[in-house]
């Protein structure tokens, strides 16, 4: 393995220190926020052993800092022209600046200058900044990073130890690497320092990198404005800005000329100059403020670090503070004053956390205080600023009143990732930018231990571990495409390095369970250096007890050839197993498959076996065919036996197997038929998931309706039961439980839900004067329903509510659900409102267009959107390591069809830069490629299954009659004879002909069984009303469930499109001959007898009889 697993720091600064490298991200971050920790087989014992273990030996007193560091060589190029002049193509690129110079201090100085009426046009920064450096190899230039800066050149002062002055002879600028470069005079010498001085100024913009303003309105209504305040040019109304920044991952060059890489790890002396009434943030705390012509806020020196995690606020910003258990670092979290009642739930855990990771890394906290800042515009989540950890105001704010359980635990799970990386991250760096999952993937990881650690009720990993449908489950996608990457992937340019900053680096590694007893390099080089991870093919002999495994590259499109791989796409992977004879899923029997194939010996006879318990390690397991039917009768009969994460391991692998091809799509859809009984959060996570992608294949399709209809029945239950009312004590799980099954509810069309929810958003417009009265764990249903039932009254009320929302979570609530809209010039509307930044901040840009695209009426609209303003999109967001990238996927994750794959492809031809999106468009294009297959090649299967099967629950008086678990024992193992097994599924007498009446509780007559079909009683009308529900006659309740006119017998054509008899009706609905015996045989596809008949109905086969027969009988 490289040395790109090794760590860095600068423990002590002399006259011959050593500068070092340093290194992080997140989509919730700014180097921000996920979910995760180190990788798929590492045990968090060992991991934690390693990480303190590299801290010690970075950190110890005596380590050297000078010859000890591996510095990558680079080749300086010295084709470059006047910073202020125009530049020259370089031909041969190297974006790592020279490893000659080592900058051991900086004394910069920022006075940015916005208090004017016309900002944010006419604002800048004026500043100056004094470099010391020291000298590895003899050179005459001096190189730095500097973007969008004008230096002054005139103002060049290069100094020697003893402060002489050293002369250079010119300046030049490159444009495309970001270096500007003093060529001196006389060489630099090797193991000198020398000091390098100038000014500089640049314009203060509104975009989302490097520093820059930001806004909002105060509580009295005047506009502190925010990124594009005034239309996208700007424009300002006499408001007041206020000043952030976000350095990574390269954008401290946008602040002052600097060593702009991680390793190059510094002391800073900041000065930051403002008006008196404001108030500044850094890194530190404020040594003295200086009243001159403004207020000179000087900070104390930084303890050594890199300068991605610089970081700067001046506001008018309010603070609530508390103390850490020591009592000696002040912990404060800061907002504008108007949502300062906000910061009450991210401080009751920040020192907390804070506390636990002391504890836990047995290092204390470097600094004095730790701020936790919530500024209105913030590309990233959060970022993890050394003592000044800045977020997005939906990242750290939580208001009971409009927050939802799952604003509440994202506010706990990004406190806890910045602060994790407050150590790891910050004390310790990586060297460069290719090792930035070492960075995200320990700080993941870390996020979850303590916020579980901080929250147990909340079953963060613990028995029903919400990070395995929440993480493991996401990227598991991303990484089943080839066009994905290695954990480790070597980077230059800028573009590149944003592009790491993505779910395999928070996710995937993230994964570290399993037992250390083999090699541990070995076993990390094959989950690091090639891309993906495997499915692992079980088959099982049961009379010998052998399981023969074998291991193959999981690929969505089976048809794509990934890069060639140094490990030939195999991986030393740990096997857990659990067994019918001993299902403790806690206490797995492990293993290793360290080979293409192995077998492992189990006991005989087993009823069913499960690979990878609780999905704990980074892979998929298929079973063959009897496997997967045991595992679904075990499902069905009684669930809850298979552990709840499992059972989401279950949905979750039997759907993207059968998406994949590897399986077919009826092991899943069989599966599902159990979650009538399941009430388990997790579970009902992963198949929300899924049935996304189900839903987006089959909206445009005739066949959407056998989809919608067979949700809605398994989704009733659950529904019924989980209701749309809070009551007793807050449950956390069961209020995140409640928002997914709502969703599903409504968004498949169920009645009752659409209803309630339109109640409640009307409810809501009538008395919007005073309280909200919908709950905030069923707000983002309710605005969507509302406003997609509405029309321009309601969206326009949803757009007011918008711009007045007390909170940042009901800001996002409402702005996704506004593109929940049927009318197509309203998303027009909303969509051109984005693009002028009319109302709608810069960094909420991408949640419009997203949302507009999960309309199905918005699809297209939304693609066409972003590919006629991708150039404008591009210069606003080319900085941003997640906006991009996040459009492109998201935007075409529906896409299906040649004619949208040809689309793709030609943008991509002739897009002149897809900058940060360019792994995210050969993403797209796969995956439409892998949608357009499974579409092909399921659709045709998954309607006929959907047919038959739309009425397998039924209910009876509200009460659920469970089927399905019947049914399964009938094959397996019921009574005595199979007389009685369909006895057992439907309460049959003594004989077969009876068994027939009892299903459809017929009478004496096969007219009568028709009757008894519907549950009718003593006439066909009453019998009817029985099975639907209906009301007083059995016309109308016909005409209730089938939509049918105004007769019962035309009714009754209608469904099942019968002629015009009775009989002849009888015969259409089951496609019978000429006798009505025949027409029961024809219901159930039987032969000559009526088991086969009840055989047919449930889709057994041949084989489950036969290994009923075998092994429960004999």
């Amino acid at each position: 393995m490289k040395s790109s697993l090794k760590l860095t720091d600068l423990n002590s600064v002399t006259s011959s220190g050593d500068g070092i490298r340093d290194e992080d991200y997140k989509g919730r971050k700014g180097c921000s926020v996920g979910i995760g920790g180190i990788v798929a087989i590492v045990v968090a014992a060992a991991v934690v052993a390693t990480i303190v273990g590299l801290l010690v030996f970075y950190l110890h007193p005596d380590r050297k800092t000078t010859d000890d560091v591996p510095i990558i060589t680079t080749t300086t190029t010295t084709e470059c022209v006047d910073c202020l002049t125009s530049t020259t193509e370089i031909p041969i690129i190297d974006y790592r600046l020279p490893n000659d110079l080592v900058p051991y201090f900086y004394d910069a100085r920022l006075r940015p200058n916005f208090y004017h009426t016309n900002v944010p046009n006419d604002s800048y920064t004026n500043g100056s900044v004094k470099i010391t450096f020291g000298v590895r190899s003899p050179t005459k230039q001096i190189v730095l990073h500097s973007k969008t800066l004008v230096v002054d050149n005139a103002s060049i002062q290069v100094e020697d130890e003893e402060g002489g002055n050293l002369p250079y002879i010119s300046t030049s600028y490159d444009t495309r690497r970001e270096f500007y470069t003093i060529l001196m005079k006389e060489v630099l010498d090797t193991g000198k320092n020398y000091t390098v001085y100038m000014k500089f100024n640049c314009t203060l913009k509104t975009d989302l990198a490097g520093i820059y303003l930001s806004s909002y309105k105060d509580v009295n209504g005047r506009t502190i404005c925010y990124c594009g305040c005034g239309g996208s040019d700007g424009g300002g109304d006499g408001g007041v800005y206020i000043v952030t920044s976000q350095a990574e991952a390269t954008e401290a060059r946008k602040m002052f000329p600097c060593f702009d890489e991680p390793a190059l790890k510094a002391i800073f002396n900041l000065t930051f100059e403002r008006k008196n009434d404001w108030t500044s943030f850094s890194n530190t705390q404020i040594d003295q403020s200086i009243p001159i012509e403004w207020v000179a806020d000087k900070y104390l020196p930084t303890p050594p670090m890199s300068t991605y995690l610089l970081a700067v606020v001046i506001s008018q910003f309010e603070c609530v503070n508390s103390t850490t258990e020591s009592g000696d670092v002040l912990v404060s979290v800061c907002s504008r004053t108007e949502y300062i009642d906000q910061t009450a739930f991210a401080n009751s855990v920040a020192a907390n956390m804070q506390d636990y990771y002391v504890n836990y890394y047995n290092i204390s906290y470097p600094l004095q205080k730790m701020e936790h800042m919530a500024v209105p515009d913030f590309s990233a989540g959060a970022m993890e600023n050394w003592g000044l950890i800045l977020y997005r105001e939906t990242a750290l704010l939580y208001d009971d009143q409009s927050s939802s359980a799952f604003n509440k635990q994202r506010v706990a799970i990004i406190v806890a990732h910045e602060l994790a990386h407050q150590w790891f991250g910050n004390l310790v760096t990586p060297q460069w930018w290719d090792d930035i999952w070492l960075n995200e993937g320990f700080a993941s990881y870390m996020e979850i231990t303590c916020t579980d650690h901080s929250f147990p009720d909340w079953d963060m990993v613990g028995v029903d571990g919400q990070f395995v449908v929440d993480d493991l489950q996401g990227v598991f996608k991303i990484d089943s495409l080839v066009s994905s990457h290695p954990v480790y992937q070597e980077v230059s340019d800028p573009a590149q390095i944003n592009e790491l900053f993505d779910e395999i680096a928070y996710s995937k590694t993230a994964q570290k369970r399993g037992k250390p007893d083999v090699n541990v390099t070995e076993i990390m080089q094959t989950w690091l250096l090639q891309i993906g991870y495997p499915v692992i093919n079980v088959t099982y002999d049961n009379n010998t007890g052998v399981m023969e495994l074998e291991q193959e590259h999981f690929l969505l499109n089976r048809n794509e050839t990934p890069p060639m791989s140094p490990y030939n796409y195999q991986w030393i992977v740990p096997i857990s197993i659990v067994t019918s004879n001993n299902p403790n899923f806690t206490e797995a029997t492990q293993s290793w498959l360290n080979s293409t194939t192995g077998s492992i010996k189990v006991q005989p006879n087993l009823e069913w076996i499960i690979l990878n318990s609780m999905q704990q390690y980074y892979y998929r397991v298929n079973y063959n065919d009897l496997m997967w039917n045991y595992l679904i009768f075990q499902l069905i009969k009684d669930h809850k036996v298979i552990h709840s994460n499992t059972r989401a391991q279950l949905i979750d692998d039997s759907f993207n197997l059968g998406r994949a091809g590897y399986l077919n799509m009826e092991i899943f859809l069989e599966i599902t038929k159990y979650l009538t009984n399941e009430t388990e959060y997790v579970p009902w996570r992963a198949v929300w998931k899924d049935m996304i992608f189900m839903k987006m294949m089959f909206e445009f399709s005739g066949n959407y309706e056998y989809l919608r209809k067979y949700v809605q029945q398994q989704v009733e239950p659950i529904y019924k039961s989980i209701g749309w009312n809070s009551s007793g004590e807050y449950d956390h799980l069961r209020e995140r439980h409640r928002g997914i099954i709502l969703d599903m509810a409504c968004s498949y069309g169920y009645e009752d839900c659409l209803m309630k929810a339109a109640d409640q958003f009307n409810n809501w417009m009538d008395q919007y004067n005073s309280t909200n009265p919908i709950d905030p764990n069923v707000r983002a249903v309710t605005y969507c329903s509302g406003i997609e039932a509405g029309g321009s009254t309601e969206w326009h009320f949803g757009w007011e509510r918008f711009l007045t929302a007390p909170s940042s979570s009901e800001e996002t609530t409402i702005l996704r659900s506004l593109a929940c809209t049927k009318e197509i010039f309203l998303l027009s509307g909303y969509l051109a409102k984005a693009l002028a930044l009319d109302g709608i901040r810069l960094q909420d840009f991408s949640t419009v267009v997203i949302s507009v695209a999960e309309n199905p009426i918005g699809r297209s609209m939304a693609w066409d959107f972003v590919r006629q303003n991708w150039n404008q999109l591009v210069i606003w967001f080319k900085d941003s390591a997640f906006t991009l990238p996040n459009i492109i996927r998201e935007v075409t994750l529906s896409f299906s069809t040649e004619l949208e794959l040809t689309e793709l492809e030609l943008f991509k031809a002739n897009s002149d830069t897809l900058s940060t999106a360019t792994r995210a468009v050969d993403q797209a294009i796969e995956n439409t490629k892998s949608n357009i297959d499974w579409r092909q090649k399921n659709e045709e299967g998954i309607v006929k299954w959907l047919k038959e099967n739309r009425l397998s629950v039924t209910y009876q008086n509200g009460s659920q009659i469970n089927t399905k678990s019947c049914g399964f024992d009938s094959v397996f193992r019921e009574d005595e004879h199979r007389d009685n097994e369909f006895d057992s599924v439907f309460r049959e007498d003594e004989h077969r002909d009876n068994e027939f009446d009892s299903v459809f509780r017929e009478d004496e007559h096969r007219d009568n069984e028709f009757d008894s079909v519907f549950r009718e009683d003593e006439h066909r009308d009453n019998e009817f009303d029985s099975v639907f529900r209906e009301d007083e006659h059995r016309d109308n309740e016909f005409d209730s469930v089938f939509r049918e006119d105004e007769h019962r017998d035309n009714e009754f054509d209608s469904v099942f499109r019968e002629d015009e008899h009775r009989d002849n009706e009888f015969d259409s609905v089951f496609r019978e001959d000429e006798h009505r015996d025949n027409e029961f045989d024809s219901v159930f596809r039987e032969d000559e007898h009526r088991d086969n008949e009840f055989n047919n109905d449930f889709s057994f086969q041949f084989t489950l009889t036969y290994f009923y027969n075998l092994y429960f009988i004999h």
